[in-house]
């Protein structure tokens, strides 16, 4: 549990829950006080916004499609120092009808518990002849829409013993050798009715979950070593070959048994291109960092390693070794009976379901499947538009290959284009975690962003520093920590730590590349964790902007470091969806997609020679850019060099997709020049005005310039309606671009990127 303050609690590796409420009283009567560490929480979900003492705010419950209203409220309590938050849904009637038909079993234990109408945080005692856990629990998500949950039930399954399991065990463990050696493998045999009567028996048990499939073999042909009774989850995988799933797996001597948490190992270990024992490396890889969803499984008897001993030579059982991830092992001679066994094939599949149900977005096919980067990003542009927003594929591609290539993109546009929900549709599509921050004028400091120390020097983590750890703890998602409105305040002044760290990147232990450390100063022993906290390679920083009057100009520092990408083409006309509204959300990206190759030139490992000559344009083309630089001292220097190739190398994997909805060619590097170029002109004077006629010149046809042929390109392109596109440029966009700089710069003697 990452949180847990009475009947509150809040798992780990669950995109978007607020916090999961266990159901008492309370629940049925009005709703629930919620314990001061989750208002943090609650307070994210409504971008932000906390409630003053004695304020109430109107919220929606979505559940199952329906909405419900209720209240959020701050109740101010007469000499009570500290915030007291409830949600509320007491005028409610319908939804407190309906939870308690759907929590019939709570509702009926907490109404015969109370005998006193203010007994309201009455929760169930545990039934003590039973270790089975038969709590019932809300779950509240954030949506895109602050004051708007989304609610999960979750119901307690009646538990009962499977009558007769332990008779069919001992019936297989005691005779199976003998069919081996001397039965015909035949469906008629008496072991094969064991196992189907064994199928028959599960199925009618009333706590089985319905996406759960019962599956055994005995082999083909001929009897298997190691027959097995699988429970498969449909929605992880419906072959043994492949996936997670449960599995009663017997010794080839028939002496013990081990009920075990398994992968499918034949999908890791016959894949092309790797040995045998790079498969069961992989395996035995996998299985450790799926273990650590599963460690409560101890306190119920089970084992977290793979130590178990089939007491077989056959090579394809003993990778089953490699693929366990939890087990609990039974001799013949002390099978347990009945009831026990049920107990611990149910914990099991309670942990097997709630490992599905916190990670339901981000389940992975655990086979090895090609993942191609080409075909993800266009499954991802399909997803996003048949939603219903409008961006033009291009921005998306180059949204996804400028996070690839630097942990900080700026999304910059007029207000309305979508700049801030487009880090969260990609989070949601990918399997990612997307979380909002919006910034504050008055900010100054780090401290709204990293944390400070109090009056009493104890350490007050910000909301940037705990999601590096949350991301540093989910090492398989991918993490976006929106700065939303970024210049609000001044970059520089509350964002520079973090801006200087993320320069000083190292390759990780488990690949990418992870920050320095993010809190310079030194801390209380009880605080030290937090010295230590870095940005992990599975986190981004985007910045959301609009530029007016409101807001601050960037400087080179924060420019230089990051991608800038303009949301700005509106076609008012664009507002019916695609025709095909049934396009399925993406499966989760790994997190080495999201990986740089290198960020540095020198660090690129084995360039094919295509990729030295696209490398060579590219700083070809660069030192032209200099060159016209020069004379304002804007040159890019190495990094911002290393960068764009880099960007240019990232954009070939998606190359398909850097396309307008027209379908017209959209160039990477002519991207990139507009993202990490331009953005460092501005000003009025003779000298940025050369710079423009030069740039403008060489980006549309490489001649020389002149202001007469600048101003003849301009109108050219005034003429032609301002288009973000100069027809027949060597560098189109940039062109363009720089067509209404000049024009800024003639009408209002100052320019820039910006406004």
């Amino acid at each position: 549990m990452a949180k847990q303050v009475r009947s509150w609690s809040k798992p780990d590796n669950v995109p978007g829950l607020i916090g999961r409420k266990r159901v008492d009283l309370s629940v049925f009567r009005y709703g629930s006080h919620i314990p001061i560490p989750f208002h943090e929480d609650f307070a994210a979900a409504n971008g932000g916004y906390w409630l003053e003492r004695g304020e109430s705010k109107d919220v929606v419950l979505l559940l199952d499609g329906q909405e419900y209203n209720a209240r959020l409220v701050n109740v101010d309590r007469n000499n009570v120092e500290a915030d007291t938050l409830q949600i509320r849904w007491d005028n409610n009637q319908l939804l407190k009808k309906l939870l308690e038909q759907r929590f019939t079993r709570t509702f009926q234990r907490v109404s015969q518990a109370s005998t006193d109408t203010n007994d309201e945080d009455i929760i169930p005692e545990e039934n003590d002849s039973s270790d089975v856990d038969i709590s019932e629990y809300i779950d509240f998500y954030q949506t895109d829409t602050p004051f708007t949950y989304r609610m999960e039930l979750i119901t307690a399954p009646l538990f009962s013993p499977i009558v007769g399991l332990r008779d069919y065990l001992l019936e297989i463990m005691q005779g199976y050798v003998y069919a081996r050696t001397n039965q015909l493998f035949a469906r008629e045999a008496s072991m094969w009715n064991t196992f189907a009567r064994i199928d028959n028996m599960v199925n009618q048990i009333d706590w089985l979950p319905p996406t759960v499939e019962v599956k055994w073999s005995v082999g083909k042909g001929n009897w298997a070593r190691v027959p097995w009774i699988a429970f498969l989850d449909s929605r992880l995988t419906d072959t043994t070959q492949k996936g997670i799933y449960i599995a009663y797996l017997f010794r080839e001597d028939m002496q013990g048994l081990y009920l075990a948490l398994i992968q499918g190992v034949t999908d890791v270990v016959t894949q092309p291109g790797i040995t045998q024992a790079e498969g069961r490396q992989l395996l035995r890889q996998r299985a450790e960092s799926l273990r650590n969803n599963f460690g409560e499984l101890k306190e119920h008897g089970f084992e977290l390693d793979n130590n178990i001993n089939l007491h077989s030579n056959s090579s394809f059982v003993i990778n089953y070794q490699y693929g366990t991830i939890v087990y609990r092992y039974y001799l013949q001679e002390d099978l347990q009976y009945d009831e026990a066994l049920s107990k611990d094939l149910y914990q099991l599949l309670q942990a097997y379901q709630n490992y599905i149900f916190t990670n339901e977005s981000a389940v992975e096919d655990l086979h090895t499947t090609p993942f191609v980067m080409e075909e993800k990003v266009t499954e991802l542009i399909q997803w996003i538009s048949s939603r219903g927003y409008i961006y033009e594929p291009w921005q998306i591609a180059a949204y996804v290959t400028a996070l690839k290539t630097k942990p900080f993109v700026i999304l910059a546009g007029v207000s309305g284009t979508g700049k801030s929900k487009l880090p969260y549709l990609v989070g949601q599509a990918t399997g990612g975690v997307t979380n909002l921050l919006p910034v504050r004028p008055d900010w100054t400091d780090s401290s709204e962003v990293l944390g400070y120390c109090d009056i009493q020097g104890k350490f007050r983590p910000a909301p940037v520093l705990k999601w590096a750890q949350e991301a540093e703890s989910q090492p398989d998602k991918h993490h976006v920590c929106v700065m939303d409105e970024m210049n609000l305040a001044r970059v520089e002044h509350y964002f520079a730590e973090v801006l200087s760290q993320i320069e000083n990147r190292r390759k990780g232990d488990h690949g990418g590349y992870v920050s320095g450390n993010l809190i310079s100063q030194s801390l209380l022993e009880e605080d030290k964790e937090w010295e230590h906290q870095a940005i992990p390679a599975n986190m981004a920083i985007v910045g959301t902007v609009n530029m007016d009057e409101s807001t601050y100009g960037f400087s080179r520092k924060v420019l230089d470091r990051a991608f800038t990408i303009e949301l700005s083409e509106i076609n008012l006309a664009r507002w019916q969806t695609e025709e095909e509204l049934n396009v399925t959300n993406t499966d989760l990206w790994p997190i080495k997609a999201w990986y740089p190759r290198a960020i540095k030139l020198s660090e690129l490992e084995s360039p094919t020679e295509e990729e030295v000559q696209i490398i060579e344009r590219v700083i070809e083309v660069l030192t032209g850019i200099n060159s016209i630089l020069q004379p304002a001292q804007l040159q890019l220097g190495y990094r911002s060099r290393d960068e764009i190739a880099l960007f240019v190398l990232h954009a070939r994997e998606i190359e398909s997709s850097f396309v307008t909805q027209s379908g017209e060619k959209v160039d990477p590097l002519d991207l990139a020049i507009l993202m990490k170029v331009l953005p460092r002109i501005m000003g009025g004077s003779s000298t940025i005005r050369q710079i423009l006629m030069d740039l403008l010149a060489w980006a549309n046809h490489g001649g020389p310039s002149s202001e007469s042929d600048t101003e003849e390109i301009v109108n050219q392109w005034i003429d032609e309606k301002r288009p973000n596109v100069l027809r027949g440029a060597s560098f189109p966009r940039t062109a363009a671009r720089l067509c209404l700089m000049w024009e800024r710069l003639s009408n209002e003697g100052f320019t820039s990127f910006w406004m």
